[in-house]
């Protein structure tokens, strides 16, 4: 046989042996049991087995605890439940108390003629069949009935109770996140859409700036233009003035043309000179337009 197998199957029978016995819990789930039937024990020997499961043998101080205990063994054993140890014990004064909180007996359930003898070295005994009690010597060998501690239980409840709300605030915790990636990638959509804008403003910027250069420059081209039609409009004024000067001198020409035809026929030589200058002064004026 395989070694491994063999020191398991050894650790799952000492286990077995030393925790023979079952864990039993009532219906609203307010007391977890466990009860020992078969091996036996002395009545301290019990309660150190209930302390190795952090439980204490059970305490039965009020007649809503007998009862639910009670339920419990009918409902599982029906009326075979064992003698068994629980956590009451004797004290020098001849009264009992509870190992679990030390409070004397304030709720019993004797059965007729007990406790029997002195309190010291007497420990309690719930009865199969009626689940009364009895009291024993703490030295007798016999099963036991243990519970947890109410503060290991209340304990145990709030910590499932935390466990609950660790969940729960897991599952929050995890829709923030999911809403905290979605808003991410959503904001990193939006600083894409962002950075094509600085993009497109820019370059929108840049053509603006191009655009103003053009414009100072098709400014200056027009300044130009209306300078150059200022002067052609002056040139042209001024070849007018030119034009209505020849025009009268041509006047004039033709007049002394007449004259001068006039004083031919009477043989005038001043007349001569003068025609000569005004013909001379008329081709520089030609000359100039």
């Amino acid at each position: 046989m395989n070694p491994v197998i063999l020191y398991a199957f050894l650790v799952l029978l000492i286990w077995c042996q030393a925790y023979a016995g079952k864990f039993y819990t009532t219906q609203d789930r307010t007391k977890l049991y466990y009860i020992e039937s078969d091996k036996k024990f002395n009545w301290y020997e019990a309660q150190r087995q209930c302390s190795m499961q952090n439980m204490s043998l059970i305490t039965l101080d009020s007649a809503k605890r007998s009862q639910q205990f009670t339920r419990l063994c009918v409902a599982e054993f029906y009326y075979n439940f064992p003698n068994s140890w629980i956590g009451g014990h004797g004290k020098r004064d001849g009264t009992y108390a509870w190992i679990s909180t030390g409070y004397n007996f304030n709720y019993n359930r004797w059965q007729k003629h007990q406790p029997s003898g002195e309190g010291e070295g007497k420990c309690v005994i719930i009865l199969s069949n009626t689940h009364e009690w009895a009291s024993e010597d703490c030295s007798q060998l016999r099963g036991f009935v243990c519970e947890s501690l109410p503060i290991l239980w209340e304990t145990s409840r709030a910590m499932d109770k935390l466990k609950s709300t660790l969940e729960t605030q897991k599952e929050e915790v995890e829709s923030i996140s999911n809403k905290t990636l979605h808003i991410t990638k959503h904001l990193q959509m939006k600083d894409k859409e962002i950075e094509e804008l600085n993009k497109t403003y820019e370059s929108n910027k840049k053509k603006l700036i191009e655009f103003e250069c053009q414009k100072g420059s098709y400014q200056s081209t027009e300044e130009k233009i209306r300078n150059t039609e200022t002067e052609i409009d002056r040139l042209q004024n001024s070849n007018k003035d030119q034009s209505r000067l020849l025009q009268a001198l041509q006047v004039e020409i033709d007049r002394l043309t007449k004259v001068q035809e006039l004083e031919k026929k009477t043989g005038n030589k001043e007349f001569d000179e003068i025609m000569a200058f005004v013909k001379e002064a008329l081709e520089k004026q030609k000359h100039l337009l």
